[in-house]
């Protein structure tokens, strides 16, 4: 066998002949098919099938421009469906985003996908979004503000942040035998990130430990889909008890107060926006953006530089530092952060579904015994918080289901909660302590992976 182009494409001699007859030469060739080595952080354009080699070099899939058109057109459409759509509220926008890129990348016949079925192209395309979207959905994650600013909310968020670690790992000493196979401490480790912070911990997470796509598709498909069942009881809950949450609390708002806070948390939602909901529609100008992306950039550059391998938990670090220490240069860029970090996660969901694989199989597959280990983490976080939170710190009924709002769902979905409820003193607080969880969720999740490599894992 005669080893032509590079190492990529591996043709017996006389092919070779064929390829040097018809002009072939390595200087005609790609630049990027001459070296053996293939870098991660690159797109690999091999070359599509000769005219006249006919079948001997197979077309190897790649990412055109086209196959990226799609993956926009399918974030959009998902994000229209989530918001205009019962089914697609039900479902929330990065499922939907991860089903359509799924059927279009594996579920129609072989000719008619419309997108190159998993590989490793994909993964070049994730590390690029999420890095450039991590500090973009963190310029507003002051720390001085969310402390001064969430009272004891903050303590019941920790709370729920130390119930997500201890029922993770109740979940997992009790589910250990399924829980087999190499991605199995990286998925843990992931929805232990997701669950204290949000979905930008999760695909953190799953990048930084190089999750495989089905896995990370697969872990955020189950994980949404127990939800489904979750945030209906805490609202259930918060009903059931409000009686007792007005004594506690022994002094409801003023109407002056209330609505203060209502005016509070309708600016506080104009300015900041989940990666799960992005507004599209947010006046976001040309410099603002090139401002917050260039930011980005440069913190991205700064966290390579300084670990390489481990660059989207540094860069975390160093926005939070910078976001709390000088928030005049992240304050401006909140907004433009927020829109463009969500459309760039949106796009990152829709390629995790193509590059997971098919869906059905991966349920039936090694992944179907995360689904008890999800609805054991949910039921351990809520006991946890329940009985430590009402018996022992005597939290507020309402504190503690803002915050397990705040730990499962994302800052938008304990605002939504507070507001739905009429507890308009509790919806900045609760954006608040949920963008505290994303600056947090990140390093906690690559914590639970240390510990289980080291200690649970055979």
């Amino acid at each position: 066998m005669g080893d032509c182009l590079g190492g990529f494409v591996h043709l017996p001699s006389a092919s070779c002949a064929a390829l040097r007859h018809a002009s072939c030469t390595s200087a005609r060739m790609p630049r990027v098919l001459k070296g053996r080595r293939r870098d991660r952080s690159t797109l690999v354009m091999p070359v599509r099938a000769h005219p006249v080699l006919g079948a001997a070099v197979s077309a190897q899939a790649t990412l055109s421009l086209q196959h990226v058109s799609a993956l926009v057109l399918i974030a959009a459409a998902s994000v229209q469906a989530a918001t205009h759509t019962a089914l697609g509220r039900a479902f929330s926008g990065p499922i939907l985003a991860m089903l359509m890129s799924s059927l279009l990348a594996n579920g129609l016949p072989g000719a008619w996908n419309v997108l190159p079925p998993p590989g490793p192209y994909y993964a070049a395309l994730q590390v690029a979004l999420v890095k450039l979207a991590t500090p973009l959905l963190l310029f507003q994650a002051n720390w001085r503000t969310v402390r001064h600013q969430s009272g004891r909310l903050l303590n019941a968020f920790l709370l729920g942040s130390v119930a997500t670690l201890c029922g993770s790992l109740g979940a997992y000493l009790l589910c250990a035998r399924g829980l087999q196979g190499h991605d199995a401490a990286k998925l843990v480790a992931a929805l232990v990130a997701k669950n204290i912070g949000g979905g930008l911990n999760y695909v953190a997470v799953a990048s930084t430990l190089e999750l495989s796509g089905a896995a990370t598709s697969t872990g955020l498909a189950i994980d949404n889909v127990v939800g489904l069942v979750y945030f209906p009881l805490l609202a259930w809950l918060a009903e059931r008890y409000e009686h007792d949450t007005r004594n506690e609390l022994g002094r409801m708002a003023t109407e002056e107060n209330a609505e203060w806070a209502e005016k509070e948390s309708e600016t506080w939602q104009q300015r900041t926006r989940s990666p799960a909901e992005p507004s599209l529609a947010d006046p976001c100008t040309v410099s603002g953006v090139l401002q917050a992306l260039a930011l980005s950039a440069l913190v991205n550059l700064v966290a390579d530089r300084l670990a390489p391998g481990y660059s989207m938990p540094v860069s975390t670090l160093i926005t939070v530092l910078l976001a709390s220490v000088l928030p005049s240069v992240t304050r401006p860029l909140i907004e433009a952060g927020e829109v463009v970090g969500g459309v760039l996660l949106y796009i990152y969901f829709a390629s995790a579904g193509a590059a997971g694989g098919k869906w059905l199989a991966a349920f039936s597959g090694p992944f179907r015994a995360f689904i008890p280990f999800c609805i054991l983490l949910y039921i351990f976080h809520l006991a946890f918080l329940w009985t430590f939170g009402r018996r022992v710190f005597r939290f507020p009924v309402r504190h503690l289901v803002i915050a397990s709002s705040a730990n499962i769902g994302n800052p938008q979905t304990a605002s939504a909660l507070a507001v739905g409820k009429n507890w308009h003193e509790l919806v900045v607080p609760a954006m608040l302590v949920g963008h505290f969880g994303n600056a947090i969720a990140t390093f906690l999740g690559l914590a639970v992976h240390a510990l289980l490599v080291r200690f649970a894992t055979p």
